[in-house]
């Protein structure tokens, strides 16, 4: 995060000085009108990709939720048969026989009653 920061940073320099180079090689004359108005259209867009790092991060992170809500949206329903409801519970939640494991490939179950 820290080099791509650096990047981000170090760039707009470099194309400010690239496209003077550019300007006088091929115009040969570089008038001062021209050179502000360059300056500062080059510090509104140095401040507009100043954010980009921070944004890099975010979009990758949105990637992968939209990803997970997109799977738990695929996911079938579950049958009626899957749960009841007794209204003269007493508890909120109650699991009878219930085997959990933090993923499918672990050989023994996290908690086990």
């Amino acid at each position: 995060m820290a080099s791509l920061s650096l990047i981000f940073q170090i760039i707009p320099y470099f194309v400010q000085v690239a496209s003077f180079g550019v300007f006088i090689a091929v115009d040969g004359y570089l008038d001062p009108s021209k050179a502000f108005v360059s300056i500062s259209l080059f510090n509104i867009l140095t401040s507009a990709l100043s954010m980009m790092p921070m944004f890099i991060p975010a979009l990758i992170q949105a990637g992968v939720s939209i990803t997970r809500i997109v799977g738990f949206f695929r996911q079938p329903d579950l049958s009626p048969d899957a749960r009841t409801y007794d209204p003269r519970s007493e508890d909120a939640i109650k699991i009878e026989n219930g085997t959990f494991t933090w993923d499918n490939v672990m050989p023994e179950p996290t908690l086990k009653k």
